[in-house]
């Protein structure tokens, strides 16, 4: 168990992003336009780059984005979380490219088996300097699995997978099972998109937050002991929770700071950006 706390920063002012971005992705034209749903809002978003140990010392986070051919919402958001937390490299996982057309991006590597991007949009990317790993349609692993292993390579502090869910559920839950591989390198891997992030939790955690945030937390692939919840409407002191019981569904911040505590197992953290607006209710 590390001495330090992993700190997830918060931080909702994406209008004063300042343009940049990482080594290996290349921005074109900006694009703008409504947050998903109805009418304009402000983008709420995870930005966790910065990391605090216990001595105060902070450390810059190097972030990988990888970008599967899921359901990627709303362009303008991916767009402006590339700006802010300008990721090192971009990679997409076969068809996740064909987002990436949209938004002004060009990956740094495409790989996988190409059943899901035509051959003019390859030859497309390959001309603008992209590089493609092609692998044959039958394999073990898939294509999402293949980019963050290709994402492992480049040494990492965070992973942040987009197009993960939505649209078919045994791939979204395959999608949640690769967040065990980041646990097992040491590298923070989530799931997001512009309604919400997924994470694991094994360690003690501060969430930077906004007062009335949802945040929902399950045990995963087994039983979490020695959990403590501060911060949080439902706090806990040393509870256990178990596996098939999801008693810790749609908490809620109750101050900027909520601090998780696990002594034993994991939990799985699923934190919504904006209070009270949830996907699919019509909000906006």
């Amino acid at each position: 168990m590390p001495i330090w706390a992993e700190k997830i920063p918060f931080d909702p002012d994406l209008g004063n992003a300042s343009v940049g971005n990482g080594d290996y992705c290349i921005f074109h034209e900006s694009h703008q336009g409504p947050y998903p749903g109805k009418g304009v809002a402000l983008f709420y978003g995870p930005v966790r780059f910065r990391e605090e140990r216990a001595d105060g010392t902070v450390i810059m986070k190097k972030v990988v984005f990888v970008v599967s051919g899921g359901e990627l919402g709303d362009p303008v958001f991916f767009r402006e979380q590339a700006v802010k937390a300008a990721p090192a490299a971009v990679i997409c996982a076969d068809g996740g490219a064909r987002h990436l057309q949209a938004v002004g991006i060009v990956p740094a590597l495409i790989v996988g088996d190409m059943d899901s991007l035509d051959s003019e949009s390859q030859r497309y990317y390959e001309a603008m300097g992209c590089r493609i790993i092609r692998h044959p349609p039958q394999k073990d692993e898939t294509d999402t699995e293949l980019a963050l292993r290709e994402a492992f390579g480049m040494d990492p502090a965070e992973v942040w997978i987009w197009g993960a869910l939505g649209h078919r559920l045994d791939h979204t839950l395959a999608n949640l099972c690769l967040l065990v591989q980041g646990a097992k390198w040491g590298i923070t891997v989530k799931l997001i998109d512009a309604w919400c992030e997924v994470f694991l939790i094994n360690r003690r955690t501060v969430l930077e937050g906004e007062v009335g945030q949802t945040v929902s937390l399950l045990p995963f692939a087994g039983d979490a002991a020695g959990v403590t919840l501060t911060g949080f409407e439902y706090h806990l002191t040393k509870a256990v929770m178990e596996i098939g019981r999801p008693h810790g569904i749609s908490n809620r911040l109750v101050e900027r700071e909520g601090i998780i505590e696990v002594d034993s197992g994991c939990l799985l953290a699923v934190r919504y950006f904006r209070p009270g607006v949830f996907p699919g209710e019509g909000k906006g």
